[in-house]
């Protein structure tokens, strides 16, 4: 499969150099040159227009703002006739990107997160209408970057919510822990460095026990002991109500956006 990505900010960068990574060959057009070199000297063909990137490609991954995608497909519907598209835009639905496409292309909605720069995203792939050997071709491309998890176009909002969005929060998590060692007298680097491992150790100790998380806590909080004394403070301050409360603002806002769209 040729695959071929609309648009190389942020995400769109990062799922070519995941793919990139993974051995796949891609083609890839921005209109500016924003990370475009970077994903050239790694093997990438960089197209002169959205004519020759659809030309050259059976799969186009439309990575524009959201704001932006529906008057990029009606723009280039012609050019993607025939084609799978996928959008990875928040907010808006797989109607609204048929509807914008004159049903010339095949639809597919796929959440990314950001650690598919290192071939570690997590995505979550909407395929409500497709047949199974295309479906099965959209999760085999994105499980090469990361891990894909198949979800309805609505489950897509919490999606959004707890994988999407969830790296900043994580990022913010990291931060303040680090934070607190430097209080104590680690030096930073050092610091962010013992937290992402420990971040990272104590996801694939879920990972590979499949313990409640509730209890993998448990073993660590051992009575009057220093860790309990932190998990009492974290309750007090409200933490498990600021990490709900804020995910769900992300699903919530994406919900909204969908709505305003239809």
């Amino acid at each position: 499969m040729r695959i071929g990505i609309l648009g190389t900010g942020n995400m769109g960068y990062a799922i070519g150099k995941g793919l990139q990574l993974a051995g796949y060959g891609i083609t890839v057009y921005n209109r500016s040159d924003r990370n475009v070199s970077e994903l050239k000297s790694g093997g990438a063909h960089v197209a002169e227009s959205v004519h020759e990137l659809a030309k050259e490609s059976d799969l186009v991954i439309i990575a524009v703002k959201p704001k932006d995608i529906l008057g990029v497909i009606r723009e280039n519907c012609d050019y993607l006739e025939g084609k799978t598209v996928v959008s990875i835009a928040a907010g808006v639905s797989l109607q609204s990107l048929r509807v914008a496409s004159e049903n010339k292309a095949t639809m597919a909605r796929v959440m990314p997160n950001t650690p598919a720069l290192i071939s570690k995203g997590v995505y979550g792939v909407v395929s409500d209408g497709l047949d199974q050997e295309l479906r099965e071709s959209i999760v085999k491309l994105f499980s090469s970057i990361g891990e894909a998890y198949l979800i309805t176009e609505e489950d897509i909002h919490g999606f959004i919510s707890i994988a999407g969005s969830s790296p900043a929060y994580i990022f913010m998590f990291m931060e303040a822990l680090a934070d607190a060692g430097v209080r104590m007298g680690i030096k930073r680097a050092d610091a962010y460095d013992i937290v992402a491992d420990t971040l990272i150790g104590s996801a694939m100790l879920y990972k590979k026990t499949k313990e409640h998380p509730g209890a993998l806590k448990d073993m660590v909080t051992s009575p009057k002991g220093t860790t309990i004394e932190a998990v009492r403070i974290l309750e007090e301050k409200g933490f498990r109500t600021a990490v709900i409360e804020g995910a769900l603002a992300a699903g919530l806002k994406s919900r909204e956006m969908e709505a305003k769209d239809k």
